[in-house]
């Protein structure tokens, strides 16, 4: 083969191959940036947030607490901030909120669903209160 000439099938090859590799950097960049969708700033209402405020690292803007039951966590914590007194535990504020004194606890969650560990937690729970 001599120097100079090209295949074309070959040189489509390569141009398929970099717009496949073109396209799989784009798609890794989306999936590596932060989703900010799940920001939702409490404005001029954040006094009325049942579970209080706080300002996340993620978006940097103030949002209400979320409370028992509710979904938490998440990638960089996107889904939310649990109140007071609550944890967040397979993405749900579990335990009893500070500030409503209301209760939340999955039982279907680790470390619930052994029946000596959720008795336990329940009696430590009831003595609380």
């Amino acid at each position: 083969m001599l120097r100079g000439t090209s295949d074309p099938q070959n040189e489509m090859q390569l141009s398929q191959t970099y717009y496949v590799l073109v396209l799989l950097a784009i798609f890794l960049l989306y999936l590596a940036q932060p989703t900010m969708s799940h920001c939702i700033p409490c404005g001029s209402e954040c006094d009325q947030c049942k579970h209080g405020v706080v300002t996340t690292r993620l978006c940097g803007i103030p949002e209400c607490r979320k409370g028992p039951g509710e979904i938490c966590g998440g990638p960089s914590k996107n889904w939310g901030i649990c109140g007071d007194g609550l944890t967040c535990n397979c993405s749900q504020c579990s335990g009893c909120s500070l500030d409503t004194n209301e209760c939340f606890t999955n039982m279907n969650c680790f470390p619930m669903r052994s029946k000596s560990r959720r008795s336990d937690f329940l009696n430590r729970l009831s003595q609380s209160l």
